[in-house]
């Protein structure tokens, strides 16, 4: 896989969100995320997808408290065609 990388946000950007019943789960880079696309055609996505990569947080958020469900050490991500495909399967259960 050839990606080519032009940029990165320093900034602590939300990568994922998704609402459940009672809170919300969050996948926040932790500063010093690289954007780039992908230079060619791969079993990944399709040439010029979009790439990230970064130390990411799995958080829930309920109401103003947040919890950190994971950590996930350099972890890359390819966005195309309204889809997100991640390298890594992430399976969470939030329990109350």
């Amino acid at each position: 896989m050839s990606i080519f990388t032009p940029a990165v946000n320093e900034d602590q950007s939300i990568r994922a969100e998704q609402q459940t019943e009672k809170g919300t789960i969050l996948m926040i880079a932790k500063g010093g995320e690289e954007l780039g696309h992908l230079v060619v055609s791969s079993t990944m996505g399709q040439e010029c997808a979009q790439t990230f990569q970064s130390n990411y947080s799995i958080i829930y958020r309920q109401e103003d408290q947040d919890k950190v469900l994971m950590e996930l050490p350099i972890y890359s991500a390819i966005h195309q065609l309204e889809q997100v495909h991640w390298k890594k399967m992430l399976k969470i259960s939030i329990t109350n």
